[in-house]
């Protein structure tokens, strides 16, 4: 029986020990509470305010995690202020109109950026390496500030607009149509429509229409009204004359570009009269017609308007005029002549007279029929050898050296080429004789004839 009792106490005691830790434990657990804001641990939502909360690392930013949880508390706020662009939308149309490759959804919430204001910091709260930023914006109060902001744009918008209009200065026009643009960067996918000149008009795109028309009034031309060119004389001097409604523009400069020609601009600009002048040096392909494109360069002023990168996108890719000036190039006909001798003697085959004839006519080069007649005149001189032959093998060498002369008019040598020891190997003499010859009629095709003219 003692013993039973002593049994019973034990397990009392035990019980008693375990009922003591169990409740230890839990008044441990009790403290360990949360006492983080309630705005961490559930998003706020309101119908009346924007609502942004940040967070940044204390450890990663030890001195700069203040700024840093600010910015993107800030950040947070903006994203809840919808900038959207519809296919219906004015910005959607002026972005497909100019194919726009900017993404002008993310270019509106960087800008919303630098013009946001009227927020609350509400609170902030740290727990541990973690500093958080509770900021607040009126919804009502922002629109008040944005519609504030954008009627002062518009504003100072339409007055670079009408300073454009009356200046009878090209450069101060295009500068004061691109600022108006520029004002109302901020705002660009708002639809804001003002009164301007009497008439209700959507300011961007009265901007942009407005800024076309005063482009296209642009124009260039040659002050010759036929340009013909002399191959042996490149050097010639181009003039060409811009103008503005029918009025001539100084101080432009201009773009010029072509395909198959070399040229050094002799202006920098164009100057009192609107002229402008180039000289041709080269010809890449040779052909009787050419063309140069020349377009008015407006950077240097686009530059001095200070625009946003984004503006500076939008005026690049309104379209420019750009007018073909013809260029007639005077090519000179030849007549050949040609001595070619066969071991030693002379003989009536002209194989390389035939090859240099047929090789102009290809690139349309008249040949005169008499020296008269001809501007330049080819001379040939070739002359073939027998070289070794080795006994007890079949193979014969031939040597062919050729001297290819051109002739002015006055009977100067304006080009010369010798080539000497060509080779031809065959199974005879007059077929290793032939194999030179033949190789004599590719390097006058490929290589001599092409020389001459890159020479020009």
């Amino acid at each position: 029986m003692t013993t039973i009792l002593k049994m019973i106490r034990l397990f009392c005691l035990f019980y008693l020990l375990l009922l003591i830790i169990s409740c230890s434990s839990t008044k441990k657990s009790s403290d360990i509470t949360d006492h983080s804001p309630q705005w961490i641990k559930e998003f706020p939502i309101s119908q009346t305010h924007y609502i942004g909360i940040g967070l940044a690392d204390k450890n990663k930013y030890p001195t700069e995690y203040i700024k840093i949880a600010q910015k993107n508390a800030l950040q947070n706020l903006i994203s809840q202020i919808k900038v959207n662009i519809s296919s219906q939308s004015q910005m959607f149309r002026i972005q497909k109109e100019l194919e726009l490759k900017q993404d002008i959804n993310s270019f509106i919430k960087v800008k919303s950026e630098n013009i946001i204001e009227g927020y609350e910091l509400i609170d902030t709260y740290t727990n541990g390496n973690e500093y958080w930023v509770y900021y607040k914006l009126d919804k009502e109060h922002y629109n008040k500030i944005k519609n504030q902001k954008i009627n002062s744009a518009t504003e100072k918008s339409k007055v670079f607009i009408q300073k454009a209009l009356k200046s009878s200065n090209l450069k101060e026009k295009y500068i004061s149509f691109v600022s108006a643009l520029n004002e109302l960067e901020p705002y660009f996918n708002e639809s804001i429509i003002t009164e301007l000149y009497g008439n209700q008009v959507s300011l961007k795109s009265e901007i942009i229409s407005l800024f076309r028309s005063f482009i296209n009034d642009y124009s260039i031309k040659s002050i010759s009204k036929e340009i013909s060119l002399r191959l042996l004389n490149l050097n010639s001097k181009i003039s060409f004359i811009a103008m503005h409604s029918n009025q001539p523009v100084s101080n432009l400069k201009l773009d010029i570009f072509s395909n198959n020609l070399n040229f050094n601009h002799l202006s920098n600009q164009t100057d009192h009269d609107g002229l402008y002048i180039i000289s041709i040096n080269k010809i890449k392909e040779l052909s009787a017609h050419h063309s140069v494109e020349v377009a008015p360069n407006f950077n240097d002023w686009l530059y001095e308007a200070h625009v946003s990168e984004f503006i500076e996108a939008i005026i690049k890719k309104i379209t420019v005029p750009s007018f073909s000036i013809p260029l007639n190039i005077l090519i000179p006909n030849f007549k050949i002549t040609s001595i070619e001798k066969h071991h030693d003697n002379i003989s009536n085959r002209n194989d390389l007279l035939l090859a240099t004839q047929a090789k102009l006519t290809s690139m349309g080069i008249e040949i005169a029929n008499t020296n008269n007649e001809a501007q330049l005149h080819i001379v040939i001189n070739a002359e073939s050898k027998k070289g070794t032959h080795l006994h007890g093998q079949r193979m014969f060498t031939s040597f062919l050296k050729v001297t290819f002369q051109i002739y002015n008019e006055k009977k100067d040598i304006i080009f010369s080429k010798t080539i000497d020891d060509i080779k031809g190997i065959q199974l005879s003499y007059e077929k290793s004789e032939l194999d030179a010859y033949n190789k004599a009629k590719i390097l006058i095709s490929e290589q001599i004839i092409p020389e001459f003219f890159n020479s020009l």
